[in-house]
């Protein structure tokens, strides 16, 4: 079904399978926003522990409980216990070789954990648990809780116990603020955090030996200070950190910091031992609402764990395969410039040739294109102007400028889709060889010859000309320009060598005659024509080539919104005419078409741009997020995940440029200076293909009716033609060169 212009691939009529989406993609969001909001009223609600009953010790490195500014402590049950506490973990660089140092040595240890760590490793998690160390809170995302209010504290504090709980089915009551010196609080600020954790039954750990292993200049230096400061009596718990950078000084330095200190009688433990309990952990409910609670908590943890890890996992694979695509097409490309050098051409070889020229309300542009082709060095080429009902003077235009020149005929029919238009004109033309561009190209003089002296192959079907940008007029256009060179030419030059092409444009294309008869001629069900013919063909078994001499200047938008409308149009056809040959897909019955053609549409036109952003927001949220560290922990951050996003984008970055000034060097008589524009291309441009990629994409899920919207014309494409044309109403039309 057809109704006027629009096309019937994705059609759905009833709207069923957009329904079915709606319906699909509205229970898993509210599923998704049930959850989260079911976690963050529990985090909301406070974890309040049992208070523990410990021994007063007025030299303590614990505190119990804040009464104003009177703190009361714990200390070691015996003065030869040692305490090894490791901060900011678990972290998959450093965290398995510090247990595998502890395992070694059978020391036991506490582990101070952040709570998004632990949702990021939670495996790494399970093997500290399991191998009997304690486990202490550290705040869900290291804030420094001096800072914070006390809603932000408890919040702190909630999430990691909810996660622990919900996750591992353990409770801590041991906890450590982050960024404390040697915690003996002084200040209000300083106690406020340390209160709010004693009120909700936390026993505050302290660290009185403290070697500031993060900054330590050798292992020797960790080793030395953490000795000397045990031996001078300042403490029984020893920090060093296993997170929040590279700790290999550490991991060196702990061996043997075990050894000597045990040659010196010291016995290590838990802190939990060292204050004399049973455990650090705190029971959980095991009744069906506290079961249920955990449940979705547990996924809860879980979605905010995939959606990072996924976010990162797509925008590196995205990047990845944009490199490598890059790295192909621009070999290949190469592959296929030096191989055209040395090929021979038939030079007798002259078939009767036809240009048709579809129009609809070109009246602007139309005299331009059809001067371009009267100049052709082509001898005796017929050029066969169809009026598809244009409401301009499109065809009175014609008839004025050309009426008494032979070559071109001219015709009017009701307006019927540009697909119609052509198969129209194949219909007034006896030629074998059509050329089929569009009313707003400019064509080199010599694109005709080039294109046709392909045909003396008679493997050969279809030939795509070299199309570049005429109207280089703003800093859209420009970009077109460079995505003209970069992207379609090139690829193009890449895919011919595997016989691959997948669309003869419009702009300017050559096509056996009576392969498009057979064929039943240009199809009115999708947006693309030219791409279905093109993949027609190539199932058919024939070869679809590339003329990068033959030259024509096409018309690109010059506003944001023709752009759109046009870019909309290219991949909703493409994407139609893709989904009809399907059946093609990884087939190799049907050769390249099945292998490259058809998968590369699908992945790099439909499926990459849905998810290519996910690599422009992980740049930005890491930057966003390293700000936010940064400002929040301005004494310790870290700058690796900004570091790694910036590694990843780099190197693409990299080959984008790299690809692109290849380009360049590949095609005769282009400016150079376009490619400062290469960064601005990535970073604006690409956003509106990508916008146009995903609307595509909903519109066939919707099966909405796709109309061919027209373009605004602005005849901004310069041309001097080598001939003109004499008109007068006494002598005719006589041909003279410039």
């Amino acid at each position: 079904m057809v109704k006027g212009n629009n096309t019937v691939v994705f059609y759905d009529a009833d709207g069923k399978r957009w329904r079915n989406f709606l319906f699909s993609i509205g229970l898993v969001a509210i599923s998704i926003c049930f959850v989260l909001t079911f976690l963050g009223i529990q985090i909301v609600k406070d974890t309040v522990l049992v208070p523990a009953v410990l021994p007063v010790s007025h030299n303590g490195e614990v505190i119990t409980s804040v009464t104003g500014s009177t703190l009361k402590k714990a200390g070691s049950v015996n003065d030869k216990y040692l305490a090894i506490t490791f901060d900011d973990g678990p972290d998959k660089r450093n965290t398995p070789q510090i247990l595998d140092v502890l395992k070694e040595h059978n020391v036991p240890a506490t582990f101070f954990v952040v709570g998004q760590n632990v949702n990021r490793e939670p495996e790494l998690f399970k093997r500290i648990y399991k191998e009997g160390h304690d486990i202490g809170n550290h705040t869900y995302t290291h804030a420094n809780l001096e800072n914070a209010g006390e809603f932000r504290q408890k919040l702190e504090l909630n999430a990691t116990q909810k996660l622990l709980a919900s996750n591992f089915g353990v409770q801590t009551r041991l906890f450590r603020p982050p960024y404390s010196d040697d915690h003996n609080p002084r200040t209000n600020t300083q106690l406020a955090p340390v209160k709010t954790a004693t009120d909700m039954g936390y026993l505050s750990v302290g660290m009185h030996v403290d070697p500031k292993d993060w900054k330590a200049g050798s292992s020797d230096e960790i080793v030395k200070k953490t000795i000397t400061q045990v031996k001078e009596g300042r403490g029984n718990i020893i920090l060093l950190y296993d997170g929040g950078g590279d700790r290999g000084k550490t991991i060196a330095a702990l061996p043997v910091i075990v050894t000597q200190l045990r040659q010196e009688g010291y016995t290590f433990v838990t802190v939990s031992d060292l204050l004399g309990m049973e455990s650090g952990y705190v029971p959980v409910s095991h009744s069906l609402e506290a079961q249920i609670t955990t449940s979705i908590n547990a996924l809860g943890f879980m979605l905010l764990r995939f959606s990072n890890k996924g976010i990162i996992a797509i925008a590196i694979i995205t990047a990845i395969l944009g490199i490598m695509r890059f790295v192909l097409t621009s070999f290949f490309a190469v592959v296929e410039k030096y191989a055209k050098k040395k090929k021979q051409y038939d030079i007798n070889y002259t078939p009767t040739v036809a240009a048709i020229v579809p129009a609809y309300n070109e009246q602007t542009v139309i005299t331009k294109t059809i001067d371009s082709l009267l100049v052709s060095d082509y001898p005796h080429l017929e050029v066969i102007v169809v009026d598809d009902g244009s409401s301009d003077a499109t065809f009175e235009t014609v008839e004025e400028h050309f009426r008494s020149v032979k070559q071109v005929k001219n015709f009017r029919k009701n307006n019927g889709g540009k697909s119609a238009a052509i198969n129209f004109g194949l219909k007034e033309t006896t030629a074998e060889i059509v050329v089929i561009i569009d009313a707003d190209t400019i064509i080199h003089h010599r694109a005709v010859s080039r294109l046709v002296r392909h045909f003396a192959n008679p493997v050969v079907g279809a030939v795509a000309g070299n199309a570049k940008v005429g109207n280089r007029v703003n800093l859209l256009t420009k970009l077109q320009t460079i995505e003209y060179i970069t992207g379609q030419n090139l690829e193009r030059r890449a895919f011919s060598v595997f016989n691959s092409i997948r669309v003869v444009a419009g702009a300017i294309g050559a096509w056996r005659r009576d392969l498009l008869i057979n064929t039943g001629g240009f199809t009115y069900d999708t947006l693309a024509e030219d791409t279905d013919m093109t993949l027609r063909i190539l199932r058919m078994g024939y070869r679809v080539d590339y003329d990068a001499e033959a030259i024509a200047y096409t018309e690109a938008p010059q506003t944001i919104a023709s752009f759109m409308k046009q870019r909309f149009r290219w991949m909703h056809g493409t994407f139609q005419a893709v989904w009809k040959h399907k059946d093609t897909l990884f087939r190799p019955s049907y050769g390249m078409i099945g292998i490259i053609a058809v998968p590369d549409v699908l992945f790099f036109q439909v499926i990459f741009p849905l998810f290519a952003p996910l690599m422009d927001f992980y740049l930005v949220y890491n930057i966003g997020y390293t700000i936010y560290t940064t400002l929040d922990h301005p004494t310790n951050y870290s700058l690796l995940a900004l570091q790694r996003a910036l590694f990843f984008y780099s190197i693409f970055l990299f080959f984008d440029y790299a690809s692109a000034g290849l380009s360049f060097v590949i095609e005769k008589k282009e400016n150079y200076k376009l490619l400062v524009m290469v960064l601005l291309q990535r970073f604006v441009y690409r956003q509106l293909l990508y916008i146009a990629a995903i609307k595509s994409t909903l519109a066939a899920i919707k099966g909405q009716e796709v109309g061919w919207k027209k373009l605004e014309r602005f005849a901004s494409v310069p041309h001097k033609p080598r001939y003109g044309y004499l008109r007068h109403k006494n002598h005719g039309v006589g041909r003279y060169e410039l």
